[in-house]
């Protein structure tokens, strides 16, 4: 009963959105990473049991036992697994950055603004457990009737997907020469410290740094290069540098006077006021001024598509799907030619849910309806010669898989690779809140992120997803060939805007 418990109270902690992609449409075939796909299996086991792992074979050709993925139905049971009693072992941390996230939040509300950053008032550090690693196959991945066998708190059963990547032989040569450790940091894309950058990106390498508003605040354009450069130098992969600049109630760097007269209008407004000429406009002055201060990545367009009086719907272009997929890929192409990376989010889009500031969202949703709305501008922003990133949100979206938020199901990332056709790199919103730690029980939601098939992984406590995710690995709790396979899109996205 405790147990229950806890997971009924850690389900009810507030996931917020991302922030540390047949029609009417014409689209031309974007730009891919990937000629291949592979489907390798794992078995997580609680360690609880003596630390004892016993061997659990899942057969795609079963039915219990089986994958999680069904090829040919669109809903799953509705029953949420339980999270188990978190384990006490504490890994060492850098400082901590919760305050700042706490401080922010609270002013930018006061101002009735939206946010995407994470509010912890408590953080846990989880530990990893093991996972036995199955076999690869590229067999057609099998029905599942049997859900409630892959979803408990004694045996959790992830498919990850290896799609082996179309890279440069400078990229497949640098990850050959990589250690693991450097390969973890290379999965990571980290909340930037209050204090102290440049120090951590030097000691960790990260694939990069988020940065908010509070990070501008009280610099002018010369101290803000600078800081950022300072970053840059420190590492020795060129990190990417992201910000949520959307415009609207979600800003950064604009906020401030020192860096803009007004902040940036909503898309909403711009492309109400100004058409396609003035998104072009919006997008391209963005971008110049984004990349004279060094930041390279902004975690903009907003994809989804919502209707007046919902929570999101200020957020994005306010227009109907075929308009929206249009506004989408022309961000991110203006954006792509003023040498600024896109990522579109909140895949597989945010529709009419409530605030995740103040509860989990739960999408019960058709997946016809996906189809024929949210994913059109998803496949639009993709579908230009510039390949952006994409977020995937929190939401529990019942037609794809009633078990898991989006963040860490494998379901949502099978659809966005296979049937969305994107071959990018997928990010996934901060994975160290409790509401998150209640999906994954005993085991490490960073881990499980990267089974999941995401790539790089948006977090407040960086350093504890680093050691979670090098320990996995030298268990073999994370096979290295499929972490390579996340390495090289990410270093991939960095060669093609010049950072590598």
């Amino acid at each position: 009963m405790k147990k229950k418990l806890l997971a009924i109270l850690l389900s009810a902690v507030v996931l917020t959105l991302g922030g540390c992609g047949d029609f009417d449409l014409e689209f031309s075939e974007g730009e891919g990473f990937f000629n291949k796909t592979e489907k390798s299996e794992y078995t997580v086991i609680d360690p609880g049991k003596g630390g004892e792992v016993s061997e659990i074979y899942v057969s795609p050709d079963s039915s219990e036992n089986n994958d999680i993925i069904p090829e040919n139905e669109e809903s799953y049971d509705d029953e949420l697994p339980q999270a188990e009693d978190f384990s006490t072992e504490i890994q060492e941390n850098v400082e901590s950055t919760e305050n700042v996230y706490i401080e922010e939040t609270q002013s930018e509300n006061a101002d009735n603004t939206s946010s995407d950053e994470n509010i912890f008032e408590e953080e846990n550090n989880i530990s990893t457990n093991t996972v036995e690693s199955v076999e690869n196959s590229d067999d057609d991945i099998a029905d599942d009737n049997n859900t409630d066998s892959n979803y408990n708190t004694d045996s959790i059963t992830y498919t990850a997907y290896k799609r082996t990547a179309d890279v440069s032989r400078d990229v497949k040569n640098i990850v050959e020469n990589m250690t693991r450790e450097e390969k973890a940091a290379q999965l990571i894309l980290a909340r930037c410290p209050s204090s102290g950058a440049a120090d951590l990106m030097s000691t960790y390498n990260f694939a990069g740094y988020t940065l908010y508003a509070v990070d501008f605040e009280g610099r002018d354009k010369a101290s803000a290069k600078e800081f950022i450069g300072s970053i840059k130098n420190a590492a020795e992969i060129t990190p990417f540098i992201a910000v949520d600049e959307e415009g609207g109630n979600v800003v950064r760097v604009s906020k401030f006077t020192a860096f803009r007269e007004s902040p940036f209008d909503s898309i909403q407004n711009v492309y109400r006021n100004g058409g396609m000429d003035g998104i072009i406009s919006d997008t391209k002055e963005k971008a110049e001024l984004l990349t004279s201060l060094g930041i390279n990545m902004n975690l903009a367009p907003v994809a989804d598509i919502a209707q007046s009086g919902d929570y999101i719907y200020n957020r994005t272009v306010g227009a109907g799907v075929d308009e929206t997929a249009s506004v989408v890929k022309q961000i991110v192409s203006t954006s792509g030619d003023n040498g600024l990376m896109s990522c579109v989010k909140h895949f597989p889009g945010y529709g009419s849910n409530v605030d995740t500031h103040t509860g989990i969202a739960y999408d019960s949703r058709s997946m016809e309806s996906f189809r024929s709305t949210d994913f059109v501008p998803f496949k639009a922003g993709i579908s230009g010669r510039y390949t952006p990133a994409v977020l995937v949100n929190h939401n529990v979206i019942e037609c794809m898989d009633s078990s898991l938020p989006a963040s860490l199901s494998p379901n949502v990332h099978k659809i966005l690779r296979e049937e969305i056709g994107f071959d990018g790199v997928i990010i996934t919103d901060d994975l160290g809140m409790d509401g998150i730690k209640a999906y994954s029980g005993n085991l490490s939601p960073y881990v499980l992120g990267i089974l999941s098939g995401n790539d790089l992984l948006c977090v407040s406590e960086p350093v504890t997803a680093y050691n979670d995710l090098v320990s996995a690995m030298n268990s073999g709790t994370l096979s290295e060939d499929i972490v390579d396979e996340h390495v090289k899109r990410v270093l991939q996205m960095k060669k093609e805007y010049g950072l590598i």
